[in-house]
């Protein structure tokens, strides 16, 4: 059973407000699709104007989530204007960059967490 406090949660980075959502070394579709669920119902319940940074590290990522994904993240997607997320696989960076694209999310996929919230933070 997931800990989603510990998976979904506001940090700070320089004064900014950020929204965490950590798939890292999630390992199967029902856990990644819970962790989505709660995050996307998070940013739908907000006001709007989030920045997003997401942990993509050894996550599992199968059709079912990317299906999951496209579809309710573009649905609250208005409420993003910037989303960062970073990991170690080359095709989570596709994914992350179609979603961008599909969605009109400003956004860019990166290595390391320090290069996710450098992203977020520039002017």
């Amino acid at each position: 059973m997931l800990n989603l406090e510990d998976r979904i949660k506001w940090i700070t980075h320089q004064g900014a407000e950020i929204l965490f959502i950590d798939f890292s070394h999630i390992d199967n579709s029902p856990d990644m699709l819970e962790v989505l669920n709660a995050g996307i119902l998070l940013i739908d319940k907000s006001d709007g104007n989030i920045m997003h940074l997401g942990d993509y590290n050894s996550a599992f990522t199968s059709a079912i989530f990317v299906t999951a994904l496209m579809k309710k993240g573009y649905s609250v997607a208005r409420k993003v204007v910037r989303s960062a997320t970073y990991g170690s696989d080359s095709v989570t960076a596709m994914i992350a960059n179609t979603f961008y694209t599909v969605t009109g999310v400003q956004g860019r996929f990166v290595g390391t967490r320090e290069e996710a919230l450098a992203f977020l933070i520039e002017i």
